[in-house]
């Protein structure tokens, strides 16, 4: 009998299919926004930051402040782009010896920096005469007054059925 000659060699696909398996086996999931100890920081007038986040991300009352969707608008823009770096990026990454929760946190941190540049870029509508008189004639962008909003969007992986 002769042999075949065939020699098979694992490129590293043993170890995606393991580090997928286990990202789904334990249901494992990224959350992105105002969350954790940011979430509860206080702005000094009752307003903590998740609040804050949630009137600028949907609309106060009667549209008071208007509408500027930070983390929904980044999500849509982006949405296929993240899809692609989960299908194609997770090759390269898990290689490279990264487990899926590293992975998921690479993910998180993108996802977070295309938000804070979406805050950056002054998401419109431009604020009314009345803020900027408010504000002592300061122009500032919207969202961005002190930078705190700014700065307490953050990420979290966790597994899906701990709480949210």
């Amino acid at each position: 009998m002769v042999g075949s000659g065939v020699e098979e060699r694992d490129l590293g696909w043993n170890r995606i299919t393991r580090e997928m398996a286990k990202i789904a086996r334990d249901k494992l999931v990224v959350d992105i926004g105002v969350i954790g100890n940011e979430a509860d920081e206080d702005h000094g007038d009752g307003l903590t930051n998740v609040i804050l986040a949630t009137i600028h991300e949907f609309g106060g009352k009667k549209n008071h402040p208007p509408e500027r969707s930070f983390l929904r608008s980044t999500m849509i823009k982006n949405g296929k782009r993240y899809m692609d770096l989960m299908r194609k990026g997770s090759k390269k990454f898990f290689e490279s010896g990264v487990s899926g929760q590293d992975f998921l946190g690479l993910l998180g941190q993108r996802v977070v920096a295309d938000v804070q540049r979406t805050i950056v870029k002054k998401i419109p509508p431009p604020l009314e005469d009345a803020t900027i008189d408010r504000k002592g004639g300061n122009k500032s962008t919207p969202l961005i007054d002190t930078g705190q909003l700014k700065g307490s969007i953050t990420y979290l992986v966790r597994k899906e059925t701990e709480g949210k």
